[in-house]
């Protein structure tokens, strides 16, 4: 409380940004036969010495120096900010492993940064998404997944 003049108290502007927030985002389940884009390099499990190589074979690549100036140069039409959806085992389709790479480069937690600087971690690149919004999904480049 701040006193003011002629005596009269008026409730301090200042708030506290250590209290937990008062609101809460739920994203919502998608429901009914909503069809989901699986983002996942398949096949990259562990991380042995062999996981660039196996990265660079998946990707069409011929160095990891090409895969860098290849993923800084895709463009995916989704938004700059987005929440991935975790994996979900039923999709149907899956994003061509070049844009893979580009997307999963820049997800941090769960969180799409399309301006981050990309980064070709195993960390990184061993994560798996779903995008099951369909606007999406059309700009996306997909290939039916033909393996479980």
């Amino acid at each position: 409380m701040i006193r003011v003049e002629g005596g009269e108290m008026r409730q301090s502007m200042i708030h506290n940004m250590s209290a937990p927030p008062r609101s809460h985002i739920t994203i919502a389940p998608h429901r009914g036969n909503a069809s989901f884009v699986r983002i996942k390099l398949m096949g990259l499990v562990s991380q042995t010495r062999e996981w660039k190589a196996y990265v660079l074979r998946k990707t069409g690549m011929n160095s990891w120096e090409d895969l860098e100036v290849r993923v800084r140069s895709v463009v995916v039409d989704i938004p700059p900010v987005l929440v991935m959806a975790k994996y979900q085992p039923n999709a149907k389709l899956e994003v061509n492993p070049i844009h893979t790479v580009a997307i999963l480069s820049r997800v941090i937690g769960n969180l799409y940064l399309q301006r981050t600087e990309p980064i070709l971690s195993y960390e990184r690149l061993s994560q798996h998404f779903v995008v099951g919004e369909p606007k999406m999904i059309e700009q996306l480049q997909t290939q039916l997944i033909l393996h479980a």
